[in-house]
């Protein structure tokens, strides 16, 4: 409800509200000039209850919508479906809606970079987001090439990459995943004849040696 008076400058000083009761009171302060208005002139008009314009993003059926979306309400709004199940109805006035798209956040990043509207830094990591959750962090073989060109330009707009910050496990040789006692793979042997070798060698093991080849074909 839009309450309307005549107004001139200088006229209104200051426009407050009371609670009295159960009725909430407009209070109009007169001005310098006085209020040269009566009560017949002032308008009371209700408000449009239907917008003029209305997204739909990631809803393949009205019925998801619910009390949402009403036909007789709606009868005058465009309606804009953006989505990329391959399910979707197709319901609306503007259809952006293709199976191909790897997500809605990259539909819904070419829209406002095609429309040119501005894009700050929290619009464009809450895009990289969307996108990277449902392509895996762009793992999946379903992320479309239109994921990584948003890509780009949402970390041209300051957007961070998400990065996989679950520490991987790290796993010894001889140890299994569970903490528990290292395996014995085989018991060492004992010192074999060999050994006394090494420690007594030969003599002639520590004279330097000779080759000789031969250059004859």
């Amino acid at each position: 409800m839009v309450v309307s008076f005549p107004y001139k400058e200088g006229e209104i000083e200051k426009v407050s509200y009371t609670r009295d009761d159960n009725f909430l009171n407009i209070v109009v302060k007169a001005g310098e000039n006085g209020l040269n208005f009566s009560e017949r002139d002032v308008k009371f008009t209700r408000g449009v209850t239907a917008p003029e314009l209305f997204f739909v993003i990631g809803s393949p059926r009205v019925s998801d919508l619910g009390k949402l979306f009403d036909p007789n309400v709606l009868k005058d709004t465009v309606v804009v479906n953006i989505d990329n199940k391959g399910e979707n109805q197709g319901f609306g006035d503007v259809l952006m809606v293709s199976s191909k798209l790897s997500s809605v956040s990259e539909a819904v990043s070419n829209l406002i970079l095609s429309l040119g509207l501005k894009m700050d830094l929290d619009i464009a990591q809450n895009l990289m987001l969307g996108i990277a959750v449902a392509t895996d962090n762009f793992q999946s073989s379903q992320t479309s090439p239109l994921a990584f060109e948003m890509a780009g330009v949402l970390l041209r707009n300051g957007a961070l990459r998400p990065t996989n910050q679950t520490p991987r496990r790290k796993l010894s040789v001889g140890f299994e995943e569970k903490d528990q006692k290292p395996q014995v793979l085989e018991t060492l042997p004992e010192k074999k004849e060999v050994d006394k070798t090494l420690e007594n060698p030969p003599e002639d093991w520590l004279e330097p040696k000779i080759y000789k080849g031969s250059t004859n074909f």
